[in-house]
């Protein structure tokens, strides 16, 4: 009894130890204060676009005030001679979290609302399809592109220029998504965002500690892009596991790197990299 209650503990140190968020008091360095800055700049673009989108709601400008408050907080921060490499790692994750994820709501509720991509629309499709289980792969995605308002410049062409309407990615593509669609989530975008913040939170624990609040700031925009119907997060999260479990377990990397695989085949080439 006494392990099971004091499982939840164990697993919050477990997590604390992964991400280093209990590194030492060293000063921050340089990269470490620049990783900081930028979560700042995040933050700020995040509540300026809120404040844009939506100007005359009272909720929304308390909100707004808030990320930028927070923003100018952690660029202020970055600057301070006594920052240590623990601080600066802490407030750059809960900076960084935070501005994705407002980004990533206020440009997939307020900017692009529908699907825009005809892979997430054939991702759709494939749900709908093994629901009422039935294979996918024979089933035109033309009908939905259509109730979308797909226009054709939006349509992916083959190598010779023509339209081929059928699914063409891997079953992993939208079975790894079925189980969230199951259980509520039904925008798609939902459940890649969900394995692009799992991603980003093993690309931090990777990191050393002096490059961990720097190892955020690339994805910083992505939101933008699963808002808009990309749906690489997935095979990109079974690849970045692959790269966490590579060392610790090698057999289970070579199971994670096959999942990724199954998803997209692009991940075959993007894998040794």
């Amino acid at each position: 009894m006494t392990r099971l209650l004091g499982a939840p503990q164990w697993a919050i140190n477990k997590l604390y130890n992964y991400l280093g968020l209990r590194e030492g008091l060293s000063t921050a360095a340089r990269w470490t204060r620049v990783g900081l800055g930028a979560s700042g700049g995040f933050l700020i673009l995040a509540g300026v676009l809120l404040l844009v989108v939506r100007p005359l709601v009272i909720e929304v400008l308390a909100l707004s005030a808030g990320l930028i408050g927070f923003g100018l907080f952690n660029l202020i921060s970055a600057h301070g001679k006594k920052l240590t490499m623990l601080r600066a790692n802490q407030l750059s994750l809960l900076g960084h979290l935070t501005a994705i994820i407002a980004l990533y709501v206020i440009v997939s509720r307020v900017l692009i609302v529908s699907y825009t991509t005809d892979t997430v629309v054939g991702t759709y499709m494939g749900v709908l399809k093994v629901l009422e289980v039935q294979s996918p792969y024979g089933v035109s995605i033309k009908p939905l592109l259509d109730a979308f308002g797909f226009s054709p410049s939006f349509y992916t062409p083959g190598v010779d220029g023509s339209f081929d309407f059928h699914l063409a990615y891997p079953s992993l593509s939208f079975l790894s998504v079925l189980p969230f669609y199951v259980l509520g989530i039904r925008d798609l975008r939902d459940t890649v965002f969900i394995f692009f913040l799992l991603s980003i939170l093993i690309v931090f624990g990777l990191a050393p500690a002096k490059f961990k609040s720097m190892s955020l700031a690339p994805f910083g925009l992505f939101p933008v892009v699963i808002a808009g119907g990309w749906t690489d997060s997935v095979w990109a999260f079974f690849l970045v596991l692959t790269a966490f479990l590579w060392y610790r377990h090698p057999k289970a990397s070579w199971a994670t790197l096959g999942l990724a695989i199954a998803t997209k085949q692009i991940a075959i080439v993007v894998a040794p990299f």
